[in-house]
């Protein structure tokens, strides 16, 4: 199976979904450039796979990491919360020592703060495939629906009138004082400390 056919079977498994990626391409992006856009409720992966040199490829990685912004803040305007994002840098063979450099310092950009490179032979990798599991958001599970606030667990009877007895003293301390004194503990001047 290619590349694209994994990333595609994995990336469609944790509910990512491809965009269309044409209406950024008035961004400086060479059209025979090829990037996809994926996206899930909670995250984008950028996929790139550079065709050029080491001194074009720092030049082109600033225009498609502005790209790549430009697509996080339409999707966090869309209503859809924050966005996280994950560029995958594609590379059909290992990076010949004039490329190392560059991509070691894409890699340690910190504008975009997740991003993965990838070749044949990367990590002990006969196949770039096999990098796929590496990758963070493929390894999550499938979001069905977000969830908007967090819920609290359920409180037992002894702990809802604790609460409920702080809420009406308006004073945790005070509260802590009695029951403490009720077990033979006294608190010294008010503080934590407890003989």
């Amino acid at each position: 199976m290619s590349f694209n056919a994994t990333f595609a079977l994995m990336a469609n498994k944790v509910g990512f979904k491809p965009q269309d990626i044409t209406q950024y391409n008035n961004v400086g992006i060479p059209p025979e450039e090829p990037l996809a856009i994926w996206t899930s409720p909670y995250a984008a992966l950028l996929l790139w796979s550079p065709r050029i040199d080491a001194l074009a490829v720092e030049q082109l990685w600033k225009t498609v990491q502005a790209c790549f912004d430009r697509i996080l803040l339409d999707q966090e305007k869309d209503g859809k919360g924050t966005f996280d994002g994950f560029m995958i840098v594609v590379l059909k063979e290992p990076p010949s020592p004039d490329m190392i450099a560059p991509f070691s310092k894409i890699q340690s950009d910190t504008a975009v703060c997740r991003k993965h490179i990838l070749w044949p032979g990367k990590n002990g990798h006969t196949d770039i495939e096999g990098q796929l599991l590496e990758l963070t958001p493929l390894g999550l599970p499938k979001v069905d629906r977000l969830i908007d606030a967090a819920q609290l667990p359920g409180l037992d009877a002894t702990q809802r009138a604790f609460v409920e007895e702080i809420e009406h003293e308006k004073s945790g301390m005070r509260v802590a004082d009695k029951h403490l004194k009720d077990m033979g503990w006294q608190l010294k001047g008010g503080g934590d400390e407890a003989e």
